[in-house]
């Protein structure tokens, strides 16, 4: 019995499905609001259209808000800025013209 259960799970592949896209997630969104049904929005995206309803779902078919940077953090430039500083040696308290 345990060698035909071996040999059974050996026959099932693990199917990886690729994560939705940001370009994807603002489709489906839109498409949704607007009243498309789970399997055309699949069928354009490539997708099942059981994969669009689990996403739908697990935002409890509530579009999230878009994602902000609190304006306390440091921006990519200055983090840039302060990554070079460190890797040149300099330390914030060598004084000159850094911001940081």
């Amino acid at each position: 019995m345990q060698h035909l259960l071996v040999r059974v799970l050996s026959l099932v592949e693990e199917v990886v499905v690729p994560r939705f896209t940001e370009v994807e997630m603002v489709e489906v969104w839109d498409r949704w609001q607007a009243g498309d049904a789970n399997r055309l929005i699949g069928r354009d995206l490539g997708r099942s259209a059981a994969s669009i309803r689990a996403f739908v779902e697990s935002w409890g078919g509530v579009r999230p808000a878009l994602r902000r940077r609190s304006c306390r953090h440091l921006s990519l430039v200055e983090r840039e800025e302060i990554s070079r500083g460190v890797a040149a040696g300099r330390l914030a308290s060598d004084g000159g013209d850094q911001s940081w």
